[in-house]
């Protein structure tokens, strides 16, 4: 009889694998659930299953559907006809020579070396050629009028750089330079 017994009633130890294995299926589950529907908002948001769902390209106002890659964008200098990027003989850069400028006061003097690039306009290369002794001069000025402490913030290179570029346009014109590259931009 106690054979009988034993062997009708679960031993404590069963319940346990049991229980754990239900848990971590419906884990599982819950996991394969979020993927999927993660995935099918990706693909809804980033216009995969527009075909699919019978939705157009966005139409202007005269009914025809087209992207932004069909047209070149006027105002921007390198888009050709295709809507792509310029190569080759549409660039032309004019090199500031890299300089030191000394920032800073209170007999705690800092160095600070900056080398650029300007991007120009193809025609206008040389007449920016000339100019650069004046462009380097207004960007000595703005440099050296700068606090070490602003030059520790996370955003200072952009912030230094559209100043610069600022400057740059001033003198040789908006049109002449399209950006400036900085290619060296060391404090000491």
């Amino acid at each position: 009889m106690t054979d009988a017994t034993a062997d009708d009633t679960p031993a404590a130890g069963d319940d346990a694998p049991a229980k754990k294995g239900g848990k971590m299926g419906l884990v599982i589950l819950l996991v394969l659930a979020l993927a999927l529907g993660g995935g099918a908002f990706y693909a809804t948001w980033s216009g995969l299953l527009d075909g699919l769902l019978g939705r157009a390209a966005p139409a202007d106002a005269e009914g025809d559907a087209h992207t932004d890659s069909d047209h070149p964008k006027e105002n921007d200098p390198y888009s050709d006809e295709r809507g792509g990027h310029q190569a080759g003989p549409g660039l032309a850069f004019v090199e500031v020579a890299p300089f030191a400028v000394s920032i800073g006061g209170g007999g705690r003097d800092r160095q600070l070396r900056v080398g650029a690039t300007l991007d120009v306009d193809p025609a206008q290369e040389a007449s920016v050629a000339a100019l650069l002794p004046r462009i380097q001069d207004s960007l000595l000025g703005y440099l050296r009028t700068l606090d070490p402490a602003v030059l520790a913030e996370p955003v200072a290179l952009l912030r230094v750089r559209s100043q610069m570029l600022r400057r740059a346009r001033m003198i040789a014109g908006d049109e002449a330079v399209r950006d400036l590259l900085v290619s060296d931009f060391v404090l000491n």
